[in-house]
C-alpha cells in the first residue's frame, strides 16, 4: 500500500472525522470518485466513436474503390447509420465531460464560500 503512488488533490481532502466536524452535506471522496468515473467513461465514449467512425469510413472507401461506378444513392444507409451512432456519442462525451468538470467546480465553490 505504501509504494503506490499518491494523488495529490485527494490528499488534502477531509477525512471521515473531518467531515463529521464540518457539517458537510456531501461526502468529497465519493464526488472526486464520480467526477473521476464520468471522465473515465467519457473518453471510453469517445474512443469507441473514433473507432465506430474509422469502421464507416473504411466500409465507404472499400465501397467506392470495389465497385466504382456506385453512386451516393447506394451509400445513404451507412452513411445514416454512422450519423446515427457518431452524433449521440460525441454529445455524450460532451455532457459527461460536463458533469465530471461542474462537480470539481462546485466543490470549489463550497470550499471557497466555507472558508469566507
Amino acid at each position: 500500500m505504501e509504494n503506490q503512488p499518491t494523488d495529490p488533490t485527494i490528499e488534502n481532502l477531509p477525512t471521515n472525522e473531518q467531515v463529521n466536524d464540518t457539517d458537510l452535506y456531501y461526502r468529497p471522496q465519493r464526488l472526486m470518485r464520480i467526477s473521476s468515473l464520468a471522465n473515465i467513461l467519457s473518453w471510453v465514449t469517445l474512443g469507441f466513436v473514433v473507432i465506430l467512425t474509422i469502421f464507416f469510413i473504411s466500409i465507404i472507401v472499400m465501397s467506392l474503390t470495389t465497385y466504382p461506378n456506385v453512386d451516393l444513392a447506394e451509400l445513404v444507409p451507412t452513411l445514416t447509420s454512422a450519423i446515427i451512432l457518431v452524433i449521440p456519442g460525441l454529445f455524450l462525451f460532451t455532457v459527461l465531460q460536463a458533469v465530471s468538470e461542474s462537480i470539481y467546480i462546485l466543490m470549489d465553490i463550497e470550499e471557497n464560500t466555507r472558508k469566507n
